[in-house]
């Protein structure tokens, strides 16, 4: 799960730490511990409270193969899940966010 600074900033001031790299897109990644989610813990989320948007939004992603807001076919229960046009208007604009962050940071490491 890729992050928003944002959502390092939140996650941060909860008290987490060491928990995303910057990874080779200049993206911020949450880190996996044995396939998943650092902070899932006995099957549920340690942070549920402070969770990326991309965490609070899925299992909604965006298809950039086709650029729609789809439920991702991997997550057994996606058809559980209830989403209004306004959460992929807010998937979007996180997905935004964390393409212009990366940018930045590609540009500032590019000019060191």
């Amino acid at each position: 799960m890729t992050l928003t600074e944002a959502d390092a900033a939140r996650l941060h001031a909860a008290g987490r730490d060491d928990f995303f790299f910057v990874n080779n897109d200049h993206d911020l990644q949450l880190v996996n511990v044995d396939g998943h989610c650092i902070f899932l813990a006995d099957g549920r989320c340690s942070v549920r409270d402070d969770r990326p948007a991309g965490c609070r939004l899925y299992p909604l992603i965006l298809d950039l193969s086709v650029d729609r807001v789809v439920l991702d076919s991997f997550c057994p229960w996606a058809s559980e899940f209830a989403f209004t046009r306004d959460d992929a208007v807010k998937l979007r604009r996180s997905v935004a966010d964390e393409e212009r962050e990366a940018r930045l940071r590609g540009s500032k490491k590019r000019s060191s």
